[in-house]
């Protein structure tokens, strides 16, 4: 008896010590929250038609964007996706979206529709994904469902349930293994927050002592609300999905709020064995354990057999939404531009919600194009093979970044080029120094001569001769042709026009800060970024007005309020009338220039750009825009390899392909500015036309340009800019067709870069 006694006695200080030492770790744990917020990195969800993206890929960011696919959209944030159409309510605005050969072919009732921002990633320490829901936002079947797998007498028990475990006791004694567990709900939370996966006696009692301190410390719905947020429900692409949010997210592409009873009964199916039971590998094991689920539902009561059974015959009907990273050099950039400012791992450990100006389909055109270019360009190019690529496209009204490939694959290296890649931009830059010589002299217009003889210019005690790209001479060339056939040495007197020092000074305005005052500047001899340049570019939608890339559109606090963004940064570096005349030029690059072979890939109306080849072919550009996006693309490798292919080659097909499928052509660009003028001009002499002149053509001019010389009686300086032009044409369609650039005639010292 005396020894009954002390054992007694020893137990129940035994008992009390680990129930003492419960209710402190139980204390301690709920002093604090439970699980930092995660931290977000949203883009925009934008649909415009002409995108070249399908149902899936819109019904995926609709998904990411936490709208709920169903079977018929009666509330806010529902949408109805079939392969032609899709039906989104989107508070009190019913948007259709029809789709037609892989594109979006109509969006009503405005041709632009903005949705909720679409999470591109989620940003964790644990590399988990959780969504932490309210119990009392969660539909009552989801909280049945759980309960009748997982702990059917949960709102009888203290914590841990006597009937249950003499219940689990003789079923596995029966079984002759262990076939049923006892532990109550209360038990799995108190195993799962404090305790390791080792199974001990020791670690056993433990676990029953925090589940009575989880219940003296906790109401029911608070025990609830913390096990539907922890549990753990298996992983898909490589990340653990923790919690019915996130879970009803990944399977089933809509949130817990919105769970059917199938999809409650298939997640409370899941959770004893994730892995073994993911609807994702296993439908049918899930689909069994989904009726098991319903099965003991209508056993306590809690529905009724025919539902049970008329639900259980539903098939299992998965959305699966990959958690993989989106955007993935974006978000590096984003994630860095936020560490610079408010401090390394801010995003993950302070739980910000990132709203960047990535839209979310354009990113996906813009992978797509890169992932097709590559592959043609090795195709017909083996010695490409390897190569890397960086894209960027630019908004130019607000400098946000649309869309960003920092390589060709992320996995392989997720160095960005298009951020720190500093590459010779070659031709690209001749639109600026074109855009500084009209701004700087209203007597230029895109029909004056400029030559094109060989010249030497004497530099620190050396002389360099810089050649044209096809080793040729024209004599003269208007400005028009010089810029859409790329000629270099006009491009060099276009430069000692505008003076060297200003030109150097006008480009580090735009953004190209490592131009110097060298004659071998006017070719792009000096390094940028892609993103830089696309940035540059911004000029010539922007009217003359330069506006800084920026991604970071705004942040929100864990406790709500906004923090950090990025402003809008505009900057007037030319007039409208500088920037029209160039334009005109750019625009015609597109029609007859280098960039003419975009039009293959469907790149139509309102749009300007410039190829670029360095030297040997070693850096490949293009580098254009619309009125509502500028692009740059570069193509090349990364250490001392020459590429041997021009920009028209190597990059124009990646640069067509992304602008093609943007939605963001326009057949008609902006008017022009008042300050210039359309005067006809003889179609062969290029002089304004008189009277006699057969044939003219509407040409631009400065308003207050003096003006020059009319064409003499018709037929005495007939010939010569229409005989040179198309000399300039067949010689491109020669050049474009070969694949390894002409070599330099001379090299000196750093002037030896020569672009197309």
């Amino acid at each position: 008896m005396v020894a009954s006694l002390g054992c007694c006695a020893i137990g129940t200080a035994v008992g009390l010590v680990l129930y003492k030492d419960a209710l402190d770790r139980v204390d301690a744990v709920l002093a604090r929250p439970l699980w930092e917020r995660p931290g977000s990195i949203l883009g925009v969800t934008e649909v415009r038609p002409g995108m070249g993206v399908d149902a899936n890929d819109v019904a995926g960011a609709l998904q990411a964007a936490g709208y709920a696919r169903v079977a018929e959209a009666a509330a806010n944030r529902d949408f109805v996706a079939s392969d032609t159409a899709i039906l989104v309510k989107d508070h009190s605005t019913e948007v259709l979206i029809t789709f037609d050969d892989g594109r979006i072919s109509s969006v009503s009732p405005q041709p632009v529709h903005r949705f909720a921002p679409s999470e591109l990633a989620g940003m964790t320490v644990e590399g988990e994904r959780r969504r932490p829901v309210a119990r009392a936002d969660l539909p009552e079947h989801v909280v049945l469902a759980v309960l009748a797998m997982e702990d059917a007498r949960f709102f009888e028990h203290p914590g841990f349930d006597a009937f249950g475990i003499l219940r689990a006791v003789v079923v596995n004694l029966v079984a002759g293994r262990r076939k049923q567990g006892g532990s109550t709900l209360t038990q799995q939370l108190a195993k799962n927050l404090f305790l390791t996966p080792t199974k001990s006696i020791e670690r056993k009692f433990r676990e029953l002592a925090l589940a009575v301190a989880l219940e003296e410390r906790l109401t029911k719905d608070e025990i609830l609300e913390l096990y539907l947020n922890q549990i753990y429900l298996g992983q898909v692409g490589g990340v653990a999905i923790c919690g019915v949010d996130q879970a009803a997210q990944t399977y089933f592409g809509t949130s817990a709020r919105r769970l059917s009873l199938a999809q409650a009964a298939t997640l409370a199916g899941v959770i004893s064995a994730p892995n073994r039971y993911s609807p994702v590998r296993h439908p049918e094991r899930a689909a069994e354990r989904r009726s098991l689920v319903l099965k003991r539902m209508a056993e306590v009561g809690w529905i009724d057999s025919s539902l049970a059974a008329s639900t259980a015959e539903k098939a299992v009907d998965i959305v699966a939404h990959q958690n993989r990273r989106k955007a993935p050099w974006a978000l590096d950039h984003a994630a860095s531009v936020l560490e610079a400012e408010l401090g390394e791992g801010v995003v993950a450990d302070r739980g910000l919600s990132v709203r960047t100006t990535v839209d979310v389909l354009l990113q996906r055109v813009a992978e797509q194009a890169v992932r097709k270019g590559l592959t043609e360009l090795t195709q017909s190019h083996p010695s490409a093979a390897g190569a890397e690529v960086a894209l960027v496209a630019i908004d130019p009204a607000d400098g946000g970044i649309l869309a960003m490939v920092g390589g060709g694959s992320y996995s392989r290296s997720s160095f960005n080029r298009a951020v720190d890649g500093l590459r010779q931009v070659g031709s690209t830059v001749k639109p600026l120094s074109w855009l500084f010589a009209y701004e700087s002299n209203p007597n230029l217009a895109p029909t004056s001569p400029v030559p094109d003889r060989p010249i030497e210019r004497e530099v620190n005690g050396e002389t360099w001769a810089p050649q044209n790209y096809d080793g040729e001479f024209l004599d003269d060339v208007t400005l028009d042709e010089a810029l859409a056939f790329s000629r270099n040495i006009p491009a060099i007197h276009v430069s000692e026009w505008v003076g060297l020092a200003e030109l150097a000074q006008g480009l580090a305005n735009t953004g190209l800060s490592n131009a110097r005052d060298y004659p071998s500047t006017a070719l792009g001899a000096f390094d940028a970024s892609p993103m830089n340049v696309a940035a540059s570019y911004t000029v010539f939608p922007g009217a003359g007005k330069v506006v800084r890339p920026r991604i970071v559109e705004g942040v929100r606090l864990p406790d709500g309020t906004e923090g950090f963004e990025q402003r809008v940064e505009k900057f007037r570096v030319a007039s409208p009338r500088a920037v029209h005349l160039t334009t005109t030029s750019l625009q015609r690059t597109m029609e007859w220039g280098t960039g003419r072979n975009a039009a293959a890939f469907g790149v139509e109306g309102f749009v300007g750009g410039k190829t670029g080849t360095t030297d040997g072919g070693r850096d490949a550009w293009f580098v254009g825009f619309t009125d509502s996006v500028v692009v740059a693309v570069w193509v090349g490798f990364d250490k001392g390899r020459d590429l041997g292919l021009t920009g028209a080659q190597a990059a124009l097909p990646i640069w067509a392909e992304f602008v093609a499928n943007s939605g963001r052509m326009v057949a008609v660009g902006p008017q022009p500015p008042d300050t210039v003028v359309a005067i006809p001009v003889c179609q062969e002499t290029l002089l304004f036309a008189n009277a006699d002149c057969p044939t003219t053509k509407d040409e631009w001019f400065s308003e207050d340009a003096e003006r020059a010389e009319t064409c003499p009686e018709h037929g005495q300086s007939a010939g010569g800019a229409a005989a040179i032009i198309q000399r300039l044409r067949a010689r491109f369609e020669e050049k474009n067709a070969e694949t390894t650039p002409a070599k330099p005639k001379k090299k000196w010292g750093w002037f030896r870069r020569r672009s197309d």
